[in-house]
């Protein structure tokens, strides 16, 4: 789970991802 939350946080910062 934290993976799920961990990843897409980084790479918000540099690519749009709908969370």
């Amino acid at each position: 789970m934290s993976t799920l939350i961990y990843l897409p946080t980084i790479h918000s910062l540099s690519l749009p991802f709908p969370s």
